[in-house]
This record gives structure tokens, C-alpha cells and sequence, in this order.
């Protein structure tokens, strides 16, 4: 008997080292550009056109003051945090609301409309771009942060509403019946009950839309032109009939990891934790 114990906690312990292989390897996968971008940033100018890799070396911080001496490269990045901040919240706010609207009041062919409202992500964003920008136009928008502010926030709102909405299904319904049998308005429900139990996937969700809208570029490039760039046309400047500067180039993206780094260690515990586990005891 014991033998066969020791063969099964043996099989447990290989295949425990297979996955714990596996893990790391998906790990480097993801992690090697990112910290290849960190280290180049650093790196001084005869050594990024090495064709050789070099992990060890003395750091400079020139390609840093480069990049910030440059203030239109700070200014750009100023404009990448407010639009898509605002835009975060804006998509947030209405997804979060349409959401709990699905998972929760009987609406006439619901599910088309959840589909219909996806479907609407489905169309490549190159082929919006010139209406978009006649509209723009008409309404003297171009150049400004209200138009990317609206665009990333309706463009956002249907992944919103998806996530979200799985979330909302997961909250077992007794509890909001619990409370309105307590005295507890509908808007009460939601507010004090809901949102505190759904804040996992509400962390998660805004973290997903914010690192959408920070990176996206093809409507930052089409409809803007000086105030309004965003960090990415920055970087992509850098581009350059001289030749690519790689080393402003990863000094620009590792200033632009900055603000995401923050904010995932503000909100590491939202992300790992399940607020609605055992929440019906």
C-alpha cells in the first residue's frame, strides 16, 4: 500500500515540475522584451549597435536626459496619462452600469444586443478612421483631447460590458435580495453591495482598458497634430531617416511602463483577490 502511495506523490511531484517549467518558461517569453528594452535604455551608444548581446555593462543615463530634454516627449506623455485616464473612467462608469443591466433585468432579446454591442469591436479601426475624422472635423474637434477622450471611452465600453458582466453573473442573487428585503434601493444594491463584491474584476477590467487606450495609435496619429500626440507617435518619431535611435526609443517606452507599474502595485491585492469566494455564508 504504501508503495503505491509513494508512486502516486511521485507522479504529483513530476508533474508539479512540469508545470512549474512551464510557467517559467511562458514567464521569459513574456518578460525578455521587457527587460531588453530596460536594459538598452541604460546602455550607451557604441554598445546598443553591438552585434553581440550585452547583459553587463556600465549604465548611462544619457539616452534619459535625452529624452527629457526633449519636452515635447513629456508633453506627449502627459497627454497619453490624461486621455487615457479620463477615458478609463468614462468607459468604466457606463460599461459597469450597461453591464449589471444584462446580468441582471430581463431585457427583450438580451443577448443579441450583449452580441450586437460586441460586434461593434469587430470592425477593423482603419476603416472608421475617415469618418471619424470628418466628424472631427465638422465639430472642431481635431487636435484635442476630447475626441480621443470619447473615442478610446466608446470604443472601450463593449469590452467593458463582457468582462464585467461575467463578474456580476458569478454575485449570487440572494444577497441583493437579502438587502432589498432590508430596505435597500436598487441603486443602494448596486453601489454598497455589488460593486465592493465585483471589485476584483472592476480592478482587472480597468487595467485592461487603461493599457488599451495608452498604447493605441492609429487614431492619436490620424487626428492629431501637435497639442493632443500621445507618447507612442513620440516614440515612433524616433524613427528617423538618420536611422532609428533605439536607445530614446527604450529610455521613451521604459518612462511609459512607469505609470502601469504604479498602478499594478496599487492594486496587486484587487487583482488577486476573490471578493466573492464563500461571500453567500
Amino acid at each position: 500500500m504504501s508503495s503505491i502511495v509513494k508512486k502516486i506523490n511521485a507522479k504529483k511531484r513530476s508533474s508539479n515540475a512540469w508545470v512549474w517549467i512551464g510557467y517559467i518558461l511562458i514567464l521569459i517569453f513574456f518578460l525578455t522584451p521587457i527587460v531588453w528594452t530596460i536594459l538598452t535604455s541604460f546602455k550607451p551608444q557604441d554598445l546598443i549597435h553591438s552585434t553581440k548581446p550585452i547583459f553587463f555593462f556600465k549604465p548611462s543615463l544619457f539616452n534619459y536626459r535625452d529624452v527629457i530634454q526633449n519636452s515635447y516627449i513629456l508633453k506627449f506623455f502627459y497627454n497619453s496619462i490624461i486621455i487615457s485616464t479620463v477615458a478609463c473612467l468614462i468607459a468604466i462608469v457606463f460599461g459597469t452600469l450597461a453591464a449589471y443591466s444584462f446580468s441582471r433585468f430581463k431585457i427583450k432579446k438580451r443577448e443579441d444586443i450583449a452580441f450586437w454591442i460586441l460586434s461593434t469591436r469587430m470592425l477593423p479601426a482603419i476603416a472608421s478612421v475617415i469618418p471619424i475624422y470628418l466628424i472631427a472635423s465638422n465639430f472642431g474637434l481635431l487636435d484635442t483631447y476630447t475626441i480621443l477622450i470619447l473615442l478610446y471611452a466608446s470604443f472601450n465600453i463593449p469590452y467593458v460590458v463582457w468582462i464585467m458582466r461575467g463578474f456580476f453573473a458569478d454575485i449570487p442573487r440572494e444577497i441583493e435580495e437579502a438587502a432589498q428585503v432590508d430596505g435597500c434601493s436598487l441603486f443602494g444594491v448596486f453601489w454598497k453591495i455589488v460593486l465592493p463584491l465585483s471589485i476584483a474584476g472592476l480592478v482587472s477590467t480597468a487595467v485592461f482598458i487603461f493599457v488599451l487606450s495608452i498604447n493605441e495609435f492609429i487614431f492619436a496619429l490620424i487626428l492629431t497634430s501637435i497639442k493632443s500626440k500621445t507618447l507612442p507617435l513620440a516614440i515612433a518619431a524616433l524613427i528617423t531617416d538618420r536611422g532609428i535611435q533605439w536607445g530614446q526609443m527604450c529610455a521613451s517606452g521604459t518612462i511609459l511602463l512607469i505609470p502601469l507599474i504604479i498602478f499594478y502595485a496599487f492594486i496587486q491585492k484587487q487583482l488577486v483577490r476573490g471578493l466573492t469566494f464563500g461571500a453567500i455564508k
